[in-house]
């Protein structure tokens, strides 16, 4: 594999080179006059397998971004990071990597506002991990339609959710439940009505590690209860010996209301192990 960063002058040694896979980093420290580098690296893009890409400049992101718009077959690791103000960036374009991931296996989103993700996530059927931190109100994305799309994923074994901000939500009188078979570990940073509309479309069977941080008043989630119980019921023979092993819990704030298996941010008879 061919490393490169913003000083790697691409045009020059990738020649050199055989056509080995590339993986390509730009950092927060890099500034303008060092983007030629990286977009250099990007229009090679029946090699590029990684792609990691950390900015502070909403200018810096959107340029690198737009040369992301066609589709990279071999990538399988995407990193795109922005620690400015989300009020002062634009989500990412619909069409970034031609609106198809076929070989992407971890797809990770921090401040990044995507709220075409949906439809990248239906191409990304061999996605192992999917990380969202720090979700503006502008990605937002509905628990209905997250459920539908995380339904296109039979190898996904991590999922974490994080909003920055969550605009309140009104539950659906549809209800659709999908299996995530695969799914081993789920985190979720938000407001406790989002995940309990999550949680009602989903189950996971193998679930080992759960990790909850709400904000705000926690509201009751039975659908968790739900979620859980699921989890506990006997496997099959393929899966003898599973048990659910660890839940992270914890509340930001005040508690109103709150589900009566959970109570000041412990887990009440269940086999998961309460670490706070």
């Amino acid at each position: 594999m061919v490393s490169c960063n913003c000083r790697t002058p691409v045009k020059k040694s990738l020649g050199i080179w055989p056509p080995l896979p590339i993986s390509i980093r730009h950092d927060t420290w890099d500034h303008d006059r060092k983007n030629e580098n990286t977009i250099a690296a990007l229009q090679h893009r029946d090699r590029v397998s990684e792609i990691s890409i950390n900015c502070l400049r909403s200018s810096v992101l959107e340029r690198l971004t737009a040369a992301m718009l066609e589709p990279f077959p071999v990538l399988a690791s995407l990193y795109l990071g922005y620690g400015g103000n989300t009020t002062h960036t634009r989500p990412l374009p619909e069409a970034i990597l031609g609106g198809s991931a076929p070989s992407l296996k971890t797809i990770v989103l921090a401040g990044i506002a995507f709220p075409a993700l949906p439809k990248l996530l239906s191409s990304a059927t061999h996605l192992v991990s999917l990380q969202l931190w720090r979700i503006p109100i502008t990605g937002y994305i509905s628990p209905e339609v997250m459920a539908t799309h995380l339904a296109a994923l039979p190898n996904l074994e991590d999922l974490r959710i994080e909003f920055r901000a969550c605009p309140n939500h009104t539950n659906s009188s549809s209800l659709t439940r999908v299996i995530l078979a695969s799914l081993t570990s789920f985190h979720f940073k938000g407001v406790s009505e989002y995940l309990d509309n999550l949680v009602a479309r989903i189950d996971a069977p193998i679930i080992q590690t759960l990790s909850i941080t709400f904000y705000g008043v926690v509201l009751c989630i039975p659908q968790l209860h739900r979620f859980l119980s699921y989890a506990e019921r006997p496997q099959p023979p393929n899966a003898t010996g599973y048990r659910p092993s660890c839940l992270v819990w914890n509340a930001l704030t005040s508690m109103g209301s709150v589900c009566p298996r959970i109570q000041s941010g412990k887990m009440i008879r269940s086999p998961l192990a309460y670490n706070g």
